[in-house]
């Protein structure tokens, strides 16, 4: 279908000469954008070691790590919410 669709486009002077004018010459190129980049980071994955900051030992607590996580998903969850209801009072649609 693709190859009737360019005859029809080059028969009608529509494509340039430049174009490719065969399927295989448009799959046959490489994709620029799925290419990996270089990494110059070195993470040691050994146990205890695989989140970018500590929470065990002596200076940092388990129920302070804890708290934190449980106020970053509470304002996460409850934003949008309280945007809307912000926004439907502003409005007049909230009583």
């Amino acid at each position: 279908m693709l190859t009737r669709n360019i005859g029809r486009l080059q028969s009608a002077g529509l494509m340039n000469k430049q174009a490719p004018r065969h399927l295989n010459q448009i799959v046959a190129r490489p994709n620029r954008l799925h290419q990996q980049q270089t990494k110059s980071i070195h993470v040691e994955n050994s146990v205890g070691n695989t989140l970018p900051f500590k929470f065990r030992g002596p200076e940092t607590s388990k129920v302070g790590v804890a708290m934190k996580v449980a106020s970053f998903f509470f304002v996460g969850f409850f934003t949008p919410f309280a945007i809307a209801r912000y926004q439907m009072k502003k409005s007049g649609a909230w009583p």
